[in-house]
């Protein structure tokens, strides 16, 4: 990441997708960086049915999480949305046939 940032500047949002591969101890460790390089979101670090890490790493640092593409059914996405703990809602429309989540309701539902 700092390699990046320096070879862009601060003229781009770099984004971070650890593709559920994750520990709580991994976003621990890289937390730092991840602020220190301005990252824009951390996206899936943990299973998507994981809310316990996901609970856990929100209290780590300032770099929001993002997730969704991986909740299957609308009960799915609310879990997430009532947590509050995800700050970058994600469906992945394609993946859940287009009807099971009301993606244009999300954004009224999450404040």
């Amino acid at each position: 990441m700092a390699a990046v940032r320096h070879a862009f500047g601060d003229g781009i949002t770099i984004l971070v997708d650890a593709n559920t591969g994750y520990t709580v101890a991994d976003v621990r460790r890289v937390m730092p960086g991840l602020e220190a390089n301005g990252v824009g979101w951390l996206e899936e670090p943990f299973p998507a049915h994981d809310h316990r890490s996901y609970a856990q790493a929100a209290t780590l640092g300032r770099v929001p999480l993002a997730a969704g593409e991986n909740q299957y059914t609308r009960f799915e996405f609310s879990r997430v949305i009532e947590d509050r703990v995800i700050t970058i809602l994600q469906p992945d429309l394609s993946k859940t046939g287009g009807g099971n989540i009301r993606s244009s309701r999300a954004p009224d539902t999450s404040n």
